[in-house]
């Protein structure tokens, strides 16, 4: 697996990872960090630190890995709330759309009553 493709895994499990020097830092729920990911993870340290390092995320005014997770983060859960509201939405317009039918069924009965009464 390329150090990319462990970073990218790490944040998607909501694992944060911090260089500090030669060193690594790293974060995330318990359940997430099992001893064969911290062996991956010490396995390529060395990668880890140069490509977050050389990739620009760290240094004065630019946003941590953390930041950028959360941000992300935040944006799923937008998007998350967008779909629900629009599956609401689509729910309430069949319901409309059903309810039209029924006014248009009852119009052209009416309209039919009307004809006959006119006869």
């Amino acid at each position: 697996m390329t150090v990319a493709a462990l970073i990218e895994e790490l944040t998607y499990l909501g694992v944060t990872l911090t260089p500090e020097g030669d060193r690594l830092r790293y974060r995330g729920p318990a359940a997430v960090i099992t001893p064969e990911l911290k062996e991956r993870i010490v396995k390529q340290k060395a990668e880890i630190i140069v490509t977050l390092t050389q990739a620009g995320e760290y240094g004065p005014g630019r946003p941590s890995l953390e930041n950028a997770a959360r941000s992300l983060a935040v944006a799923q859960e937008i998007r998350q709330d967008l779909v629900w509201k629009r599956a609401g939405y689509e729910k309430q317009m069949a319901w409309i759309g059903r309810i039209v039918e029924l006014l248009d069924a009852a119009i052209k009965e009416q309209n039919s009553q009307i004809k006959w009464l006119k006869g």
